[in-house]
């Protein structure tokens, strides 16, 4: 394209210097000067100078074109009954889609023997593959630009929300993928090939214990494996391996030659032949640091033994693909605890080749699989505490490279009014440092960048940035209940607990720094009302922290966590904590924000004195009074009917339900306003 940018230059000045040049030519054109003759030049140049553009226009466009080509294929499909579409998907991969009928075993050696052994079905998925094979499998659809009518999932259903980070992705597994790779620091084209064997969902429900990551090379070797274990507190851990075992020495005719057979069990091809146990196997160890099991501790140690299912060189011939991994627990003395496997119990089979009655039989063989994993860890779970009485580790709060459960939406509401209180903590201050801010909420923005108003007008300073992660939702639902966030982060800072801890900082010292005394701006916030004088007298700091003015029936609405805040300690001087503060001075476009906030915080402090501390049978109890009124209005109908037909009049107790019905609605709003 540059070449063709040149010669198109050369031609332009070319023809104009030769049409001037010509014995013949007009006097006028003889007559032209320098400047005539280069204004001449200026639509060539143009020209020329727009041909990159253009191409990049026409690129995109292409792009574009062939992006709305792959879904109208899909929808064409899906309205006209054809469930053999895939998105993103290269015939040329020797990669596809697998139904794995499994087994998975348990077997404890320390301190007490235990054993057992369910049936168990995974699916392996190309890391990159979007689609369906038949209405038996589906993968990713939600992540698919759909217009119109979405198509509904297959029996069995893989989804990127499930697997690594929280949340969806626009590129579906593989984005998700390159972002979990390059967080390792890892090249993500060194591994271009991936291949993900983990349970479905059937019906949109399943627990996934532990899910399995192919990492190949571009010589379609496999180099590393992402182990992504999760607990039954719906907590989660990943681990990035790499293969520890040493080359088995064969080349890749070698391999080519293994995959069809023909080499023997000596390994006969003219030379020494390694050994057989190791070809295909990735062997890796690590030290444990999640918790799993109520039976074990946080302490010990992992290691992996696991085949690849492609061996070699990703031949997947039908049938041959066999998943069969081993997990070993050692106890920090290395005394080998529990070994778990999950290994193929039948060959593989090709969802592609499943037609009818074949669909039919294996659904119904298959179907209640995933529905009874939590229950069987349930059942053995019992045994071990009844019967072998071990011992019961409560859960310690995740580390900091653990994520932590899914967010409520009471802790949602939450967050988002401690992400602006945060805002304003750091822009008044006057540290030298930059905040980076991870809500830990998978509707949130991953990362939030905060700088001191000292360093804005200075962008060429050195800057130290000081990450604040959130590794569990439950450090909001601890913020609400304090009158003082800074005391909170204080003393957590000056006791760590890592069984306890809620929240990690790359510089504890200088995170501190910041909790260490409430701004001026923070101390304002909390005040009701002001007149003009302390208006005058915070004029910096209005200006460049309006606040909202707060009217009588604003008030009002926080008179409930007023009250509950002045419980423990009436001499109180602020009703309200810093949260609250923030929230009351938002301005009135964060309205439906500030309504979350408070009817969350309201639940949290209420739920301490009618619930245990445990916000969800507040939720079971509004829900009962719903409840209620329906039966109300249900019973008080008749009643109605009655009057309206003049055989029966209403007693006193019909009068009341009649009104209680009448009254629910208003009542019901009324507390909604109020909270």
């Amino acid at each position: 394209m540059d070449l063709l940018i040149a010669t198109t230059v050369f031609a332009a000045v070319w023809y104009t210097r030769y049409r001037y040049d010509q014995p013949g030519a007009a006097s006028d054109i003889k007559d032209w000067n320098t400047e005539t003759r280069s204004t001449a030049l200026f639509p060539y140049l143009a020209l020329a100078l727009s041909l990159p553009f253009e191409r990049k226009r026409q690129e995109n466009k292409i792009e574009i074109e062939e992006l709305e080509a792959k879904v109208k294929r899909l929808q064409w499909d899906f309205y006209n009954g054809r469930y053999t579409s895939q998105y993103d998907y290269n015939d040329e991969w020797s990669l596809k889609p697998i139904l794995f009928p499994c087994r998975t075993s348990h077997t404890r050696l320390f301190p007490q023997k235990h054993s057992f052994s369910y049936s168990y079905l995974l699916v392996g998925i190309p890391v990159g593959w979007r689609g369906w094979v038949s209405s038996l499998l589906t993968a990713d659809l939600k992540t698919l630009p759909w217009k119109g009518r979405k198509p509904k999932t297959g029996w069995f259903n893989v989804d990127s929300a499930d697997h690594l980070a929280r949340g969806n992705d626009m590129h579906g597994l593989r984005g998700k993928l390159d972002k979990y790779l390059e967080s390792q620091n890892e090249k993500v084209d060194d591994y271009p090939d991936a291949y993900l064997v983990t349970a479905p969902r059937f019906f949109g429900y399943s627990f996934n214990p532990v899910s399995f990551w192919y990492l190949y090379n571009r010589r379609r070797e496999l180099k590393a494996m992402i182990l992504e274990v999760n607990n039954t507190f719906d907590e989660r851990r990943l681990y990035f391996l790499k293969d520890t075992e040493y080359d088995n020495g064969a080349s890749g005719d070698e391999n080519k030659n293994l995959a069809v057979g023909k080499v023997d069990q000596n390994g006969s091809q003219g030379q020494n032949p390694p050994d057989q146990k190791v070809l295909g196997r990735f062997v890796n160890s690590w030290p444990k640091d999640f918790h799993v099991s109520p039976f074990n501790s946080r302490k010990g140690a992992y290691s992996l033994s696991a085949h690849d299912p492609f061996f070699p060189l990703l031949s997947s011939r039908d049938g041959t693909a066999l998943v069969n991994n081993t997990i070993t627990l050692s106890s920090s003395k290395q005394h080998t605890k529990l070994i778990a496997r999950v290994f193929s119990s039948t060959d593989s089979i090709d969802p592609r080749k499943l037609k009818g009655w074949g669909t039919f039989r294996f659904i119904a063989s298959w179907w209640w699989v995933g529905l009874v994993t939590f229950p069987r860890i349930a059942r053995e779970a019992a045994k071990l505490f009844f019967q072998r009485k071990l011992h019961v580790w409560y859960r310690p709060e995740v580390l900091k490279d653990s994520i932590g459960r899914n967010e409520t939406q009471d802790e949602t509401a939450i967050a988002a009014v401690f992400r602006d209180h945060l805002k304003i903590l750091v822009e008044s201050s006057d540290l030298t440092f930059v905040l980076q801010f991870l809500p830990g909420i998978a509707t949130m923005s991953a990362e939030n960048s905060f700088a001191p108003h000292t360093l804005r007008n200075k962008p060429n300073t050195q800057q130290c940035p000081v990450t604040f992660k959130i590794t569990s939702p439950l450090f909001y639902a601890h913020i609400s209940r304090c009158t003082s966030v800074s005391e909170y982060v204080k003393v957590a800072l000056s006791k760590p607990d890592p069984g306890a801890a809620t929240f990690h900082t790359s510089h504890p010292e200088l995170l501190a720094k910041l909790f260490e005394e409430t701004p001026s701006v923070i101390k304002l916030f909390k005040t009701w009302s002001w007149n003009t004088a302390l208006a005058d007298k915070h004029a910096v700091l209005l200006d460049a922290f309006p606040l909202a003015p707060t009217s009588l029936l604003n008030r009002l609405h926080w008179a409930p966590i007023h009250l509950f805040r002045r419980l423990p300690c009436p001499s109180n001087r602020h009703p309200l904590s810093d949260l609250d503060a923030c929230a009351v001075h938002l301005p009135s476009t964060d309205a439906p924000k500030v309504r979350a906030y408070r009817k969350a915080v309201l639940k949290m402090l209420l739920s301490d004195y009618v619930a245990f501390g445990m916000p969800a049978v507040i939720d079971a109890a509004l829900w009962i009074i719903k409840i209620w009124l329906c039966w109300l209005c249900v019973q008080s109908f008749d009643g109605l009917v009655g009057l309206c037909n003049g055989y029966r009049q209403l007693t006193v107790t019909e009068v009341g339900k009649v009104v209680m019905t009448c009254l629910g609605v208003h009542l019901w709003s009324g507390l909604g306003e109020v909270v």
